[in-house]
């Protein structure tokens, strides 16, 4: 039977590689849900800067359910894992105990995963770990993907960034010691078009704000 999971989902090129993996091994997965942590104030992803809205039209762009996380401003962990521990329980309860993460390679970030997900039932799985990050873009590039920087961290980029489209262009533009993948939080991103998709996520920039050392794209839905 396949394992039935649900992906850890920021709108951006790593979760998206991961979720295009996984349903292309239809007899190992199931995928029963998006899920989404959000700052319940303002309604954006937190780094990401990304608004609900746009996660709610690649929801149903791809006809896949989204389940959204609030979580207070300033969110301490025990808070965080206590809203993740009450919605793993009703994971469980609707026969899901697999939850699926992009990471590419931080140990420290599986290790928590991890530890969370134990001390609640549930099975982590990683499918890109250990992906060479500079095959990320061009993999995503070459399956059909479309996707645009919606966050960067300065000084390791600038804003003019904001916006662009994930390409070799973007690639070979990165200063050294940036990784490709931005792995290291140097950059986010969106994506808004791709096989996955029905149609594409129509949207416009209007603006740019500054959380802490992020810079982030403000979007709309069109």
């Amino acid at each position: 039977m396949p394992i039935k999971v649900a992906v850890s989902w920021s709108g951006g090129k790593d979760c998206m590689l991961a979720l295009h993996r996984l349903l292309s091994q239809p007899l190992a997965f199931e995928v029963h849900a998006l899920l989404t942590t959000y700052c319940e104030e303002s309604g954006l992803l937190a780094i990401h800067g990304t608004p609900l809205s746009m996660i709610q039209a690649q929801a149903r762009s791809m006809g896949i359910p989204v389940d959204l996380i609030p979580l207070p401003d300033q969110c301490s962990n025990i808070e965080y894992e206590d809203r993740l521990a009450k919605y793993f329980s009703e994971l469980k309860s609707r026969g899901i105990d697999h939850v699926v993460f992009g990471d590419l390679f931080l140990e420290e970030i599986r290790a928590y995963r991890e530890g969370l997900c134990c001390r609640h039932g549930m099975t982590p799985l990683f499918p890109l770990w250990k992906f060479p990050p500079e095959d990320v873009v061009p993999q995503l590039v070459a399956a059909g993907y479309r996707s645009i920087v919606c966050s960067v961290l300065a000084p390791c980029l600038n804003a003019e960034s904001l916006g662009c489209e994930l390409d070799h262009h973007f690639l070979a533009s990165l200063p050294a010691g940036v990784d490709s993948a931005g792995e290291n939080g140097e950059y986010h991103s969106l994506v808004v078009n791709g096989p996955l998709f029905q149609w594409p996520i129509e949207y416009r920039q209007q603006g740019i704000r500054q959380e802490g050392p992020y810079h982030q794209c403000e979007f709309a839905i069109t």
